[in-house]
């Protein structure tokens, strides 16, 4: 009996499914190397997944992070700062009132420079909003990111993602 050609497809694309139910915001490289795929082979049915609804995609410091279709886009733009340990680091530092950004930077193990590149990229996300100051510009969390904001970045997906 003859396996239908639709069949290995299926199988790649459920546990490429599984893998992001498992670990949102993963990029493709990392679905890659979690399903012991071609590079190519986890974009193409990544891709599949995009247009048929089942999969989100969120382009942030030139990687595209997947999710599970579904949660909110705060939780999103959460998970893919939990991903990225430098920008977890600088939202905690981060807090409801404007802070310039040498008071964020002091005490990180990062350069100025460094702390203000994670900074514009949380501003991107809608986590972190810009007020300008007297002198330069000062940060705050947004409403998409509370005070505690830091608690939020849990190794654990949201419920909404995990498999039923």
């Amino acid at each position: 009996m003859e396996a239908h050609p639709a069949a290995p497809d299926a199988d790649t694309r459920f546990r490429l499914l599984c893998a992001l139910r498992a670990s949102p915001g993963l990029t493709v490289a990392q679905l890659a190397r979690a399903l012991a795929v071609d590079h190519s082979t986890a974009a193409y049915h990544l891709d599949r997944l995009v247009a048929a609804g089942v999969v989100v995609c969120l382009r942030h410091g030139g990687r595209r992070h997947s999710f599970p279709a579904g949660g909110l886009p705060r939780e999103r733009a959460l998970a893919v700062t939990q991903r990225r340990g430098a920008a977890a680091l600088v939202l905690a530092r981060v807090g409801a009132e404007p802070r310039s950004l040498g008071a964020i930077a002091q005490g990180l193990p990062l350069t100025k420079s460094g702390v203000h590149w994670h900074l514009r990229r949380l501003v991107a996300l809608g986590l972190v909003a810009e007020a300008p100051a007297r002198r330069g510009r000062q940060y705050l969390l947004t409403g998409a990111a509370p005070a505690g904001a830091a608690k939020d970045l849990s190794p654990r997906a949201p419920a909404c993602w995990r498999a039923s």
